[in-house]
């Protein structure tokens, strides 16, 4: 039996597969673009999540790096941890990139320490998502 994808993630592989955002690393928004947490902030904030005014800085940029402050989001979303986070272990990714053999435990990992591009990481949510959730759909 296959699970559906629950919708916020359908909504976030999409957003990140599409060319609307620039990609950055280390923040969730800078004047430069959007890490993939930085994505999903923003997703969850067009389908009417509340983010509080003050987790954004004086450009109107979201502030931080990942989703401490942005619980509404995480909740959203239903993310195990604010990083993407995957539920028990890191997971290796030879499928998804051609150098293969690093490993993360999260999607700030995948964003900020190994480069991965939106789609990559998109692909990977698509295939993966389950590991990330707190309790699959």
């Amino acid at each position: 039996m296959t699970v559906k994808i629950p919708e916020p993630i359908a909504l976030v592989i999409a957003a990140l597969r599409s060319d609307k955002y620039t990609q950055t690393a280390g923040t969730l928004e800078d004047k430069s673009g959007f890490c993939c947490l930085g994505v999903i902030g923003k997703v969850g904030e067009a389908c009417g999540i509340r983010i509080d005014p003050q987790e954004f800085d004086s450009f109107n940029r979201l502030a931080g790096n990942d989703f401490i402050n942005l619980p509404d989001i995480q909740e959203w979303v239903n993310f195990c941890g604010s990083e993407g986070n995957f539920e028990n272990a890191a997971a290796d990714f030879r499928d998804y990139i051609p150098q293969g053999g690093c490993k993360a435990d999260s999607l700030m990992e995948m964003n900020d320490t190994y480069n991965f591009t939106f789609a990559q990481i998109a692909d990977f949510i698509e295939d993966n998502w389950q590991i990330l959730v707190k309790e699959p759909v």
